[in-house]
């Protein structure tokens, strides 16, 4: 892990404008910049880079700022959206270093997230149950997939039936002990944007009170889910 100095200057190790990043325990940092371009890094103490290397599988198809995330359980596994389907890599550290050319290696799509009218836009996993990925598009559209280390695994679709329609999923944060318990966010404006559930899905509740730009549609909401 890298420790400085609360007094040290900051230091930009990563490339590009900027945007997921991950850290994983055994010191391998992975930043992003647009159109999914990913690197697998390895930083000495002061935050230079010793070894680096691209780890995404390329081509076209992503948001200009495409999620991914490590898998909390084991994070030499990570979730990439690209497009409408989310990829999962096996070991991202097989991938040899020191090459910035796209890779294959470990790529896998999951078939059952494949759509053609749509495009995921955030994702969320649990650490209980393993294997729980949540995802949102951009059509305001929010599924959960569990079993997802197998490619042919089904996600269930847990959209809430007071969600603002066609906004836009730009977060999802799952309680780590509890994968039943998650947040979705919506980022347009003027629409209720906040939502929680506590059983996977089934129902969701607004919950940004006097924090949403509409207040009195977030509690009409808030009534209407009970």
């Amino acid at each position: 892990m890298l420790f400085r100095s609360p007094t040290a200057e900051w230091v930009q190790p990563g490339l590009g404008d900027g945007s997921y990043c991950a850290i994983a325990r055994d010191r391998n940092y992975y930043m992003s910049r647009q159109l999914g371009r990913i690197g697998r890094f390895i930083l000495d103490s002061t935050g230079q880079i010793i070894q680096k290397g691209r780890v995404d599988p390329g081509n076209r198809g992503y948001l200009f700022i495409a999620p991914f995330l490590l898998d909390p359980n084991n994070d030499h596994v990570m979730y990439l959206a690209k497009g409408g389907s989310v990829l999962r890599n096996k070991d991202l550290t097989q991938i040899p270093l020191g090459s910035w050319d796209s890779t294959n290696i470990n790529w896998e799509i999951l078939d059952g997230t494949v759509t053609k009218t749509d495009s995921v836009s955030a994702l969320g996993m649990a650490v209980t149950p393993s294997n729980r990925l949540y995802y949102g598009t951009i059509r305001g559209k929010v599924y959960r997939l569990d079993n997802s280390d197998k490619t042919t695994s089904i996600p269930t679709e847990i959209t809430g039936a007071s969600f603002p329609k066609n906004a836009y999923v730009s977060c999802i944060a799952v309680d780590p002990k509890d994968g039943n318990s998650a947040v979705v966010v919506f980022s347009n404006y003027n629409v209720v944007s906040v939502f929680a559930t506590t059983d996977g899905g089934t129902t969701w509740t607004a919950i940004a009170g006097n924090l949403e730009q509409i207040p009195t549609a977030a509690a009409r909401v808030h009534r209407a889910d009970g």
